[in-house]
């Protein structure tokens, strides 16, 4: 799961959510892990589970950390291809 201000985010930088899903400026259907792995495309290279967080590093030294798989995965997705690279 992420937040509505990641899923925000998601978006602002070019993510393409499923047609209808934004009601009232709220997010309904969120990216599941897979699609966003699926999204880094060949950079995803490992995630790992530390105690309190997630970690996700590309296939060269981008590492990215969050309190969900999803969250540091989306982070990820927002280094590797974020028009604003946030």
């Amino acid at each position: 799961m992420i937040t509505y201000e990641l899923a925000k985010q998601l978006k602002d930088a070019g993510w393409v959510f499923p047609v209808g899903n934004w009601v009232e400026d709220k997010y309904l259907t969120l990216p599941t892990l897979s699609e966003l792995i699926e999204a880094c495309g060949e950079h995803f290279g490992q995630l790992k589970r530390y105690t309190n967080a997630w970690q996700v590093m590309d296939c060269y030294d981008l590492v990215v950390t969050g309190k969900t798989p999803e969250e540091a995965v989306a982070k990820l997705w927002l280094k590797l291809y974020g028009t604003k690279n946030t």
